[in-house]
């Protein structure tokens, strides 16, 4: 049926069990833009790309839940990370105020009738009424792919600037004195999100290639250098670090100080980069 919800929770679900597809990228909106035909292209899989806007781990995690059980473990399965699978509220915080359909995801037909009959149901039928008459457009195509930016020939880079930073200092100062945590400060952060990320690994092991890709950020929304919260990201990724170690997946992390994440014109915005960066980005995985 045809992709017509804003909101990819409710559009998803039906898209993995149409089974056309054996490979996944999940993720949040920093990983939307890539291009499900490229990853083909780079990696041999008939990829879907899932990633939510302002997705939470939790979130991400019955996505792929829901695409092991109903198709077995992806052939190719890349996981965009981002803060979400670091805050140490994943436990708590799970869902947006966007909500999360839960009947959707899981195995029984009856309590789907609640779920049905509701005005996001009448919605989507004008929607798909429009669609028929030619005044609607689809949210996503049948690969979950959907740009949400203006497109390349609207890209303004004085509004991008002002996007990017806004009336923040354009200079990023480390931590002065830096931090250094203490033992009982470390022995106090808890992932919880990287408990549901071991799982993942756990039912995909010798069965999926996995890439876990810490996606590209631009520098003003990395943690200032030096900070304690420098550290606890840094954290994150050694203990991402050892599951793929464990687990033999890939890591691959972006989401550092670089030429691309210092580079103005390579963004929309701080969290959302241009379309030819995500192609660059496939185009350097494939060939490590």
């Amino acid at each position: 049926r045809p992709m017509l919800d804003t909101n990819q929770r409710y559009m998803y679900p039906q898209l993995i069990r149409a089974r056309q597809h054996d490979s996944l990228v999940i993720g949040t909106s920093t990983s939307r833009l890539l291009e499900p035909a490229r990853l083909d292209a780079a990696f041999g899989g008939r990829f879907a790309n899932l990633a939510l806007s302002d997705g939470r781990a939790w979130e991400q995690y019955r996505i792929t839940d829901l695409f092991i059980r109903e198709i077995g473990a992806p052939k190719v399965l890349f996981v965009g990370i981002d803060k979400v699978w670091c805050d140490t509220d994943a436990g708590t915080a799970r869902i947006t105020s966007r909500g999360f359909p839960e009947w959707m995801y899981d195995d029984d037909p009856w309590n789907d009738l609640a779920g049905i009959f509701n005005s996001r149901t009448l919605v989507i039928a004008m929607r798909r009424f429009g669609l028929m008459l030619g005044i609607e457009k689809l949210r996503f195509d049948a690969d979950g792919f959907g740009d949400f930016t203006p497109g390349e020939a609207a890209y303004d880079a004085a509004r991008a600037d002002e996007h990017i930073w806004g009336n923040r200092a354009r200079t990023i100062a480390p931590a002065n004195p830096p931090v250094t945590p203490t033992a009982e400060q470390r022995a106090a952060w808890r992932f919880p999100a990287l408990g549901w990320l071991e799982e993942i690994l756990a039912r995909t092991r010798g069965k999926s290639r996995v890439m876990l890709v810490f996606m590209p950020v631009h520098v003003v929304m990395q943690p200032q250098p030096g900070s304690l919260e420098a550290a606890r990201e840094a954290e994150c990724k050694r203990l991402v670090g050892e599951l793929a170690a464990r687990y033999g997946a890939d890591v691959h992390d972006f989401r550092v100080t670089s030429e691309v994440t210092t580079t103005d014109a390579n963004w929309w915005d701080p969290l959302h980069w241009r379309i030819g960066i995500g192609r660059d980005l496939i185009d350097q995985l494939a060939a490590r």
